[in-house]
């Protein structure tokens, strides 16, 4: 008998092994295990990172590959809906809120450089436009973009009163996504050595579809991330080498808001993916 001598059957499991496949796999056996026990219930999940973004991904289809376009926060508080109980049916009401900790917005990842930007739904009423004034008082914003339509521009003057050196720009369009890549595109943004950031502001279905973007998801967007007026999302843009992040959505501008109605009745322990 030779001592150390390893099978070859181990490597070969091992070279067949796929981490963040096998977590997205048991993930989507834990939803499928305890969704149709409680309809209707809320129930709280405390674990990890790297499991609430495969627990994000798996409720709303999104793929592996995304798997690092999703920021994790300690702390951070994020809101899955399943209207139908079904994961399927899975929603994304908010993302990685962590004002409550202290942290008034998600620190930038990949080294804080490139573009932010912090996606404002339009249609506020004037106290969450207050409420959002107040909330990005202090932060630093290079350029705006929104729609000349309605009165977008005027809800976004409201917003920037405290920001003189902020670039405006507008479009005659709701085609958001296209008109801010141009813009981007010519002041060459991407490649900066510095967080660039941009306040936009859009329609609810919008920014769905700006956040709907850095996942890949094609259809059912809307219906899928549940942007919601007067609160605040925030992706980041680090540069060709990474791809998008969402690092929050739904932020909370005034702490009297309330996340969701229902109170918690199921806690899962977190050891269930250690």
């Amino acid at each position: 008998m030779t001592v150390n001598q390893q099978p070859t059957t181990n490597s070969q499991q091992l070279d067949k092994f796929f981490p963040a496949l096998d977590l997205y796999q048991r993930v989507r056996e834990f939803w499928q295990e305890i969704l149709p026990r409680h309809r209707g219930q809320t129930v709280l999940l405390v674990t990890h990172g790297g499991t609430n973004r495969a627990l994000i991904s798996t409720a709303l289809g999104i793929t592996p590959d995304r798997y690092h376009c999703i920021q994790q926060s300690n702390c951070g508080i994020s809101v899955l809906n399943f209207p139908d109980g079904s994961l399927e049916s899975g929603q994304l009401e908010a993302m990685n809120l962590n004002t409550h900790v202290g942290e008034h917005l998600p620190k930038p990842q990949e080294g804080g450089k490139g573009l932010r930007l912090l996606l404002v739904p339009s249609g506020t009423n004037a106290a969450q436009t207050q409420n959002i004034t107040r909330f990005l008082k202090q932060v630093r914003i290079d350029f705006s973009l929104n729609s000349i339509l309605d009165s977008y521009h005027i809800t976004v003057q409201q917003i920037l009163q405290h920001h003189p050196e902020t670039v405006q720009f507008e479009v005659l369009r709701e085609d958001i996504p296209e008109a801010w890549q141009a813009v981007i595109g010519r002041r060459s943004i991407a490649n900066s050595q510095q967080l660039t950031t941009g306040l936009v502001m859009a329609s609810e279905e919008t920014i769905a579809r700006l956040i709907g973007h850095v996942f890949n998801m094609n259809s059912d967007v809307s219906e899928r991330i549940l942007v919601k007026k007067g609160m605040v999302s925030c992706l980041q843009y680090p540069g060709d080498r990474h791809p998008p992040i969402l690092q929050a959505m739904n932020i909370l501008t005034t702490q009297n808001d309330s996340i969701h109605k229902s109170d918690v009745g199921w806690a899962m322990p977190t050891q269930i993916f250690s």
